[in-house]
């Protein structure tokens, strides 16, 4: 038999798998602006500060700190995640330091999130007391709640416990962690938490302004974690949270740093001291490993049964699905429009809902999710870019994104340079995919689908207005051509001649005799655009 410390690793994995493996991952730091020389005064104070930063955190998690005169004066916010231990803190801070140097050289301004900690410094000194007010990245569970409307009432309730705790905190911490019922069996977690230097109304509008961030970002969704630079929300359907370490440290009084891990027995102790020291060091050898084994087992039964219930919400379907199998349905054109009208949506959010545009790189119908009442949901953000809201470009090493729906620039700088409206390219392509069902039409054109390049012979096919019923026998010919004009100016070659996704929506929900047939899209066939993007990856 096995002994505990070998199934210990192997439960922890798969319990860390399933539950991190849903999450929509984001770049999580903001270079800020302003440049600093290399070897200046101002970097000088940066890499001081910096050196002696992670050993200067409070027990609490916090420290803020300036060097410097102005106008090179350096101003430090360190704050950990208010269940990390010193040590796991410490050590957060020290990559923080690290990493943040190399993702903003030469920046005066910038911020980071970690996992278990948040890392700021600007030449401003205004950043010790305010609220900033930008907005920051967010990450998002792919998977929705069974029963929304009582998931969100519960969330709202366990919100609104936790903001008043958390913005009644004093000066060395200001956060709160605690659950409530959910529907389904379920319970929800959440940990709220403010940099401790800002006042009990500012901890209180800032996460009041995290909490609606939640409807356009995460609506439904069973987990989420909302970062702004002044505070943090975070909720899921697991524990998270070690509980016993924020009240432990919003027991301790400041400039107090109590040992780490199990120390010798000191000599004289009382027999009480005695026993509860002996009862410490079992649970933390061999019986305590037993016992995380056997909460290991029941979380992992928790995690499986939970995603069954997730695969019989969504049953894993998406657009390719349909496209590709009709056993599994047959979807009108009313339910493909208002489809394309909610991808479209879900895009605009995406490139303006926040102060960062979120390019997406890899829009397709097998990332398309649909729901039971055919909701789309963009899914799969491993090539998602983060782009400032004032850039109208981003840099890119390789091309990324599936074959087929990447735009010309991605994979040639000869057509343009990358940006949100490569994300509209996709989009065009899946949507003339959708009209034209590319895999069940003979194009009569004298070759096969796989030889004509397909955006050449949806156009004929607008040109010359032929006559096609959809699946169900029923023409609706307004929407279809609807679909067909805006997918046709989405693949434009030179990106500057396509619309932004809020053109696109307005176009999608404006009127037919308002929408002019662009001009024909110039590319060669499928076959030899597949040839291309892999003789540009093979050679950088």
């Amino acid at each position: 038999m096995m002994s505990s410390q070998t199934w210990l690793p192997f439960f922890i994995f798969l319990i860390l798998s399933n539950i991190s493996s849903t999450f929509v991952t984001a770049q999580r730091y903001f270079c800020l602006g302003g440049n600093y020389t290399s070897n200046g005064t101002y970097n000088n104070n940066l890499n001081t500060i910096f050196s002696s930063l992670s050993s200067n955190m409070s027990y609490q998690g916090f420290h803020n700190a300036s060097l410097g005169q102005i106008p090179d004066r350096v101003n430090v916010i360190a704050l950990c995640r208010g269940d990390t231990q010193p040590d796991q803190c410490r050590s957060c801070i020290q990559d923080a330091t690290h990493e943040l140097v190399k993702l903003c050289p030469n920046q005066r301004q910038a911020i980071l999130w970690q996992e278990f900690c948040t890392l700021r410094y600007s030449n401003n000194s205004s950043i010790f007391g305010d609220l900033a007010d930008f907005t920051a990245p967010f990450l998002l569970n792919m998977y929705n709640a069974t029963s929304p409307q009582q998931f969100n009432e519960g969330l709202r309730t366990l919100l609104d416990q936790l903001r008043a705790q958390a913005a009644s905190g004093g000066s060395l911490m200001k956060v709160a962690a605690g659950n409530q019922t959910g529907p389904d069996f379920q319970t929800i977690y959440g940990l709220l938490q403010c940099s401790p230097d800002i006042s009990q109304d500012n901890c209180s509008r800032c996460l009041i302004s995290a909490a609606q961030r939640i409807p356009g970002c995460c609506a439904d969704s069973i987990g989420a974690r909302i970062l702004q630079p002044s505070c943090t929300l975070r909720y899921e359907t697991y524990p998270f949270y070690n509980l016993t370490r924020i009240r432990e440290a919003l027991a301790t009084p400041f400039g107090s740093r109590p040992g780490i891990g199990p120390a010798p027995l000191p000599s004289g102790s009382s027999p009480p001291a005695a026993r509860k020291h002996r009862l410490r060091l079992i649970l933390l050898t061999g019986f305590g490993a037993v016992l995380i084994v056997i909460t290991s087992i029941i979380i992992l039964v928790m995690v499986i049964k939970r995603r069954k219930n997730i695969k019989n919400a969504y049953n894993h379907k998406n657009m390719e699905i349909f496209l590709k199998n009709h056993e599994e349905g047959h979807l009108g054109w009313e339910k493909l429009f208002e489809i394309a009208v909610g991808i479209a949506r879900g895009l605009e959010y995406l490139h303006r809902g926040c102060n960062m545009r979120i390019l997406h790189l890899d829009i397709k119908p097998h990332n398309i999710l649909l729901d039971k009442n055919f909701h789309p949901k963009i899914a799969d953000f491993g090539l998602a870019k983060l782009c400032p809201d004032t850039a109208s470009i981003m840099s890119m090493t390789r091309a990324r994104g599936t074959v087929g729906y990447i735009a010309p620039e991605v994979f040639c700088r000869n057509f343009g340079e990358v940006s949100h409206k490569s994300d509209v390219y996709s989009y065009g392509m899946m949507v003339l995919e959708i009209v034209g069902e590319r895999r069940h039409i003979d194009t009569e054109l004298g070759d096969s689908t796989n030889e004509t390049y397909f955006p050449h012979w949806v156009y004929k096919h607008i040109e010359v207005n032929a006559d096609e019923e959809d699946r169900d026998g029923v023409i609706e010919e307004d929407k279809k051509r609807k679909l067909t004009i805006v997918g046709l100016w989405c693949i434009q070659t030179d990106p500057k001649d396509r619309p932004s996704m809020r053109r696109v929506v307005e176009m999608l929900e404006g009127k037919l005799e308002s929408l002019q047939i662009p001009p024909k899209p110039y590319l060669c066939s499928s076959t030899r655009l597949e040839v291309d993007v892999s003789t540009y990856e093979s050679s950088i």
